[in-house]
């Protein structure tokens, strides 16, 4: 019995330590991802006089965010590089203004857009013309770690703001098409929304995103931030001379 015992025993150990070790293997090999990801942007961003007039000729105007050290004032996509990064990101920006952010890999896409409408104030219960302002901020929830692929989990945050202001003089209105919502989505499809564990809260801020992107449209923005990382990357790649 006791031969029996300590054979059980062995065995059982010996999976522990099996198993310890595939995660350990799993462990380095993400982090080496990482460390090659950061590596990569910081590469271009230190030859970036090499790059860019490629760069420009994809059409983006491209720039460098160096480290913050204060908070910035009116540009809400920029804090999450002023409370945790650590070195200098890349920004490329469409013809439209919409921003995307490298840091480790693609990690942000950002714009605000104007729109005229009609909303009706919280004060008078009036409905009066507007100039919305639409503010649509896309994140990676790991800002350490390379963007997914085909993922199934909830790895991206969507935020949308919409401020109203008069036309004419550009007052801020207090209007009830004023909010801000967020909720996490699945990169790979932008389809199922997650708030915590409230679902009837998820299909709120679901309804509310998609009312001004659609699934479609926060998709291609994803899926513009992934093909550019690739082709940033490959700049690293490509033969000096």
């Amino acid at each position: 019995m006791k031969k029996v015992l300590v054979g059980v025993f062995v065995e059982l150990l010996v999976i522990l330590i099996a198993a310890a070790c595939i995660l350990s293997w799993r462990q380095s090999k993400e982090d080496a991802r990482r460390r090659a990801s950061l590596e990569a942007v910081q590469a271009v961003i230190a030859s970036l006089p090499d790059y860019q007039a490629e760069i420009e000729s994809w059409g983006y105007k491209v720039s460098v965010l160096p480290k913050i050290d204060e908070e910035p004032e009116y540009d809400d996509p920029l804090l999450r590089y002023y409370w945790h990064a650590n070195a200098p990101v890349l920004v490329l920006a469409n013809e439209n203004g919409g921003r995307y952010f490298f840091y480790y890999g693609f990690d942000q896409y950002a714009e605000k857009v104007s729109r005229n409408g009609e909303a009706k104030l919280y004060t008078t219960k009036e409905t009066v013309k507007v100039r919305r302002e639409i503010q649509l901020e896309m994140s990676k929830n790991n800002l350490y770690a390379p963007p997914l692929r085909d993922s199934e989990q909830h790895d991206v945050k969507v935020k949308v703001t919409v401020d109203n202001f008069d036309p004419d003089s550009g007052e801020e209105l207090f209007a009830q098409e004023t909010h801000f919502l967020w909720g996490d989505y699945c990169s790979s499809s932008f389809t199922d929304c997650e708030v915590g564990v409230a679902k009837s809260k998820a299909v709120k801020v679901d309804n509310f995103i998609k009312r001004w992107y659609s699934t479609e449209e926060l998709l291609a923005f994803y899926q513009q931030g992934l093909l550019l990382e690739e082709k940033l990357f490959a700049l690293n790649e490509k033969p000096e001379g």
